[in-house]
């Protein structure tokens, strides 16, 4: 008798443990993927865990352009990607257009495979439209 009721405390016990770790696990995974201004600027490699939410919580087709580099920080000098893999909406992007700006959200698996944040903006400068592109250097 005394066994069963040790085995249920033991099996109770690991299960709380297990469920404990997980939470924490959850959370500190919710944290890394919450945008602040400060992760964004200073850990532009880790910009892939925050964009989402970074979208999410500002409406960026309602801001101007310097409004846009004032909440993300200067924007990369150049966006010279060969071949574009993905884009995750239809609409063309011009990489040659210099309106345009461009955020690295993360480099690939392979040096060569990165992504990043393409913001557009129409000729009075609020931004027109915007999407995550994959593409090789």
């Amino acid at each position: 008798m005394w066994k069963k009721r040790l085995t249920f405390i033991l099996i109770f016990l690991l299960i709380g443990i297990v469920g404990a770790i997980g939470i924490v696990k959850l959370k500190q995974f919710k944290d890394k993927s919450l945008f602040t201004q400060e992760k964004w600027i200073r850990e532009p490699g880790k910009r892939y865990l925050i964009v989402e939410n970074m979208l999410k919580k500002y409406d960026l087709e309602k801001m101007t352009k310097e409004k846009v580099i004032q909440l993300l920080g200067k924007p990369e000098e150049k966006f010279e990607g060969g071949m574009i893999l993905e884009s995750l909406n239809k609409n063309p992007i011009n990489p040659s257009d210099h309106n345009n700006i461009f955020y690295f959200t993360k480099k690939g698996l392979m040096p060569e495979e990165v992504s990043g944040l393409y913001i557009m903006f129409d000729n009075k400068g609020k931004v027109n439209d915007y999407t995550i592109v994959h593409f090789t250097t």
